[in-house]
């Protein structure tokens, strides 16, 4: 930085001098290199006729010095906006490391050159070139883009435009405006001309880019607004981090003696150890997990992953959360002993809500839960991945426990694929023999031979427990024809363990040594379509669903005298789909506990309704309701019912018998208003299930069991969903730009709005066309559910194909919600589990 200094002395000379070659004389603030603008020339058409010229030359502040970072190797990026009325911008541009080269020798370059090789390649916006290099008399800047890539919408007259090229810390910056004595020959719809501009006294911060600049509280180089720093830029910078961990922060904040709610003081759960807790700092978390409280020994402490199951949350909410005359919570009035904190204290609801969100997401003594630092405001290091622990293995001559081999989740990522495991519990005694049936189907590949051939274990019901980042596990047991040899499972090999990637063999149990798991390749897939030997599917009878959840923690427990059956051998294949929002990679991982049982008078069978899955179509800024209708057999016997859609299904409706049986019947804006009257949602008075959290669905539990018997009427129910597509929040609607391509089949509705013709009906029925004769026997029809529209401005919501000059002050990135396979689509299913005596 020496020739820095030198270069910010040299130009405070020179600012008593007045102006140096017609230019300001201007100084480096910090990181901000401000620079003159000799010319700018903006187009725009939404087009191919779109274009960007910045030039910039004699500027004392681009420098050997200045340039010195090396943008092969860090972060860079461009942003062009503008103020005012019709203000334009570029947003955060990432460029590509691999399109620069140095200029002059390694150790000391004299410039930088980036050039795009395909203008027309969406993620760098049509960026060109861009020229940075250093001169005796001052140093020079390019920067050209053009083409339909380019985002820069120009609407209106622009009261300034500013360019910041950000290389690692150090940022570039110019201004055109009045302020800085531009002078504009044009500045109109379309069209923007300046020249000669004075460089700015310093940089405006530009959120997002890494870098924390003036005004900027941090910057964490990201557009995610629910972390340690906003998308305002407000917040923390993570180097500042007060606490290590979302638990050091909760033992500081809350459990201390001395904080706010000294749960840790001598006469409760500190010395005392009141109920046999200790609180204290460095026996807290010990104390906690998976420890029975002794007020209720069936429900633990902290049960990692729900916070229903842990009475330290079910105590606290009690107190805080909306309490009766009585001040008890009324979702928490059989909630036993003194609600917490005790005293005149109560815990505010984003505490609260920090520790719920710390309990689902494992409860970990190290690392940070997303969005609980600013629950506790406070600053923490930036979120990272979550880790159910695994659970007690159970004792052999009660039950067993299957594990999921676990995968490599990237960091930002979102990934549906499957992974199979083998399991062998044949050998005489590893099932207790009264725990033994003939199987009631075959399992040729696997059971029907060997030791104990075609017999299976009968069980009670299972516990799942699977890493927070999962969107749900869809667990299957494979009946077909073919052994684990079968090449269609993949390369078999450990997964975690002394040996990852090693070599295993499945049929060896401890192959993979301790912590290791045998299985075959993950494979990308939705609903492992196309996955494992040639007769296995999803959607046929080779592979039925055993278990299953979308939330951390699972329990299916079945009533007593219901039981189900697994073969002594068997393929598992599970099903995961995941995303992983944090800078880390992880593994996804998952365990299953079954519990044996000899008390087997009725099988358990389950509830999937999927005939309405992917009935969703939901324009922009609009919310639909859809309903259904599901009539269970005489004497269903129902212990168990959930719900199952995606992010944009905020509410989930169940309605008590009688119904009239209907399917969904139209799609109307009006939503609901079908026409079929009977597909209209129900009596609030019969309501009997509601949800309004995908991530975290009501469970219910009837106890007794629900009994469904008499007329086809008395034996029906109606569900509903309704489906918001930024109608209530218009930042929430499906956009093209961050809607990924679902992976697996693209038979599948769902992912981006593409603007491509399809095939309406016949052997290409869905598949993209350009013309009649690409579809035989049907036609080739651009619908309208596919196609995008404006995302805002004067045409918000009109359908514009892609093209951003149809969207006047807007872009052409809003899509219907449609059905399908990714977070950004939707589902539509009830889900649950009865027995029929």
């Amino acid at each position: 930085m020496a020739n820095s200094w030198k270069n910010w002395a040299l130009a405070l000379a020179l600012t008593g001098a007045g102006v140096l070659a017609g230019q300001a004389a201007i100084a480096h603030q910090g990181d901000h290199w401000p620079i003159g603008g000799d010319m700018l020339k903006m187009s725009y058409n939404g087009g191919s006729a779109n274009k960007f010229i910045f030039k910039s030359k004699g500027q004392l502040n681009i420098n050997a010095s200045s340039i010195v970072n090396d943008p092969t190797e860090e972060r860079s990026t461009l942003v062009v906006r503008g103020t005012g009325a019709y203000a334009g911008s570029t947003g955060i541009i990432e460029l590509n490391e691999d399109f620069w080269t140095r200029v002059g020798p390694a150790d000391a370059p004299t410039g930088w050159k980036y050039k795009n090789p395909s203008i027309l390649y969406g993620p760098y916006k049509g960026i060109q070139k861009i020229n940075l290099k250093s001169g005796a008399n001052g140093g020079a800047m390019q920067i050209v883009a053009k083409g339909i890539q380019w985002p820069f919408a120009i609407v209106g007259p622009q009261d300034a435009v500013q360019v910041t090229l950000t290389i690692g810390p150090f940022s570039f910056c110019a201004e055109f405006s009045e302020d800085r004595q531009a002078e504009f020959s044009v500045n109109e719809e379309g069209r923007v001309s300046a020249r000669a501009a004075l460089a700015p006294g310093d940089c405006a911060a530009v959120c997002g880019n890494g870098v924390t600049e003036v005004g900027e509280e941090c910057d964490d180089g990201n557009l995610e607004d629910a972390d340690t720093c906003s998308n305002l830029c407000v917040g923390c910078n993570p180097a500042d981090a007060e606490f290590d961990s979302t638990f050091e922060g909760i033992q500081k904040l809350f459990f201390d003696n001395g904080s706010a709610y000294s749960c840790a003081n001598d006469i409760c759960h500190g010395s005392a150890m009141e109920g046999g807790l200790d609180l204290r700092d460095g026996a807290s978390h010990d104390s906690l997990i998976g420890i029975a409280s002794t007020i209720d020994p069936a429900t633990d402490r902290v049960f990692p992953g729900d916070q229903d199951k842990s009475m330290l949350y079910l105590k606290l909410a009690a107190k805080t959360l909306t309490p009766d005359d009585d001040g008890v919570a009324p979702d928490y009035d059989l909630v036993p002993g003194t609600p917490m904190p005790s005293g005149g204290l109560t815990m505010t609801e984003d505490h609260l809500e920090a520790i719920r969100l710390w309990i689902r997401g494992g409860a970990p003594e190290t690392g940070v839960v997303e969005g609980t630092a600013e629950l506790l405001g406070s600053c923490l290091p930036e979120p990272t991945p979550l880790d159910i622990p695994q659970p007690d293995v159970p004792d052999p001559s009660i039950g067993t426990q299957f594990a999921q081999p676990g995968y490599v989740l990237q960091s930002q990522s979102e990934v549906e694929g499957c992974v199979a495991s083998y399991y062998d519990l044949s050998a005489p005694g590893a099932v207790p023999a009264n725990m033994l049936v003939d199987c009631p189907g075959a399992f040729p590949g696997t059971n029907d031979h060997g030791t104990n051939a075609g017999k299976c274990f009968t069980y009670s019901g299972n516990q799942l427990f699977q890493d927070a980042q999962s969107h749900h596990s869809i667990i299957h047991i494979y009946s077909g024809a073919y052994d684990y040899t079968d090449p269609g499972w993949g390369t078999w090999h450990c997964y975690g363990g002394p040996t990852p990637g090693a070599a295993c063999n499945p049929a060896n149990a401890g192959s993979c040594g301790s912590g290791g798991v045998c299985g075959g390749t993950f494979a990308e897939a939705v609903a492992c379509l196309g996955y494992g030997a040639p007769d296995a599917s999803t959607f046929g009878n080779k592979m039925p669903q055993f278990s299953g959840s979308q939330e951390s923690t699972a329990d299916f427990g079945f009533p007593d005298g219901v039981y189900s059956v697994l073969p002594l051998k068997g393929l598992i294949v599970w099903n995961s789909h995941a995303f992983n929002l944090t800078s880390q990679d992880t593994e996804m991982e998952a365990w299953i506990n079954l519990a044996y049982t000899n008390d087997t008078q009725w099988p358990a069978e389950g509830l999937f309704d999927s005939r309405y899955i992917f009935t969703q179509e939901v324009p922009p800024f609009e919310q639909r309701e859809y309903c259904a209708t599901h009539t269970f057999a005489q004497d269903t016997h129902l212990f168990h019912l959930f719900s199952h859609t995606h992010k944009r299904g905020i509410r989930f409706q169940m309605y008590l018998p009688p119904q009239t049986p209907c399917g969904n019947g139209g799609n109307t804006p009006e939503g609901y208003l079908r026409t079929d009257p009977n597909c209209a949602p129900g009596d609030l008075d019969d309501l009997f299930f509601e949800n309004y959290d995908y991530a975290d669905a009501v469970n219910l539990y009837p106890d007794p069991p629900m009994v469904f018997e008499g007329s086809v009427a008395n034996r029906t129910i109606k569900f509903c969903g309704l489906f918001d597509n930024g109608f209530n929040d218009p930042a929430t609607v499906k956009t093209k730009s961050g809607s990924p391509e679902p992976t697996g089949s693209e038979l599948l509705p769902g992912g981006p709005c593409d603007d491509t013709a399809r095939c309406v009906a016949g052997t290409r029925a869905g598949l993209d066309c350009e013309d009649n004769g690409d579809c035989p026997g049907s036609t080739c029809v651009l619908s309208d559910n596919q196609r995008s529209r404006c995302l805002g401005g004067t045409n918000k919501g009109e359908i514009c194909d892609g093209n951003d000059a149809e969207c006047p002050g807007s872009v052409c990135d809003a899509c219907t919600l449609l059905g399908g396979v990714t977070t950004e689509d939707e589902m539509f299913i009830p889900i649950g589990t009865f027995y029929i005596p």
